[in-house]
């Protein structure tokens, strides 16, 4: 049996690039999404085959999700919740 690491090259690597549409793509597309929401400090560059990250230092607010959607829904809101690739939880709250 091949380790975890040859599973993740030989198998899945291709699967999750293409269900991300690529890297450059899902790069775009997290820009954007936190461009949107006031949250990028930083920048993302692509540059002879390597990425970098560039960011500044800023307080993250972390919150319970479970929490913040019971609130919403106290005050009348319907919440859709999702999981992004990377793990961070979107949740957009609609007044009923």
């Amino acid at each position: 049996m091949s380790s975890t690491t040859e599973h993740y090259q030989q198998h899945l690597a291709r699967i999750y690039s293409w269900m991300a549409g690529g890297a450059e793509a899902t790069i775009s597309r997290g820009q954007q999404e936190l461009a949107g929401l006031g949250l990028l400090h930083g920048d993302i560059e692509h540059e002879q085959g390597s990425w970098l990250l560039r960011v500044s230092a800023y307080r993250k607010l972390r919150l319970e999700p479970a929490r913040v959607k019971r609130q919403l829904e106290t005050h009348g809101f319907v919440v859709d919740a999702g999981t992004g690739l990377s793990g961070m939880i979107r949740m957009t709250a609609t007044l009923a």
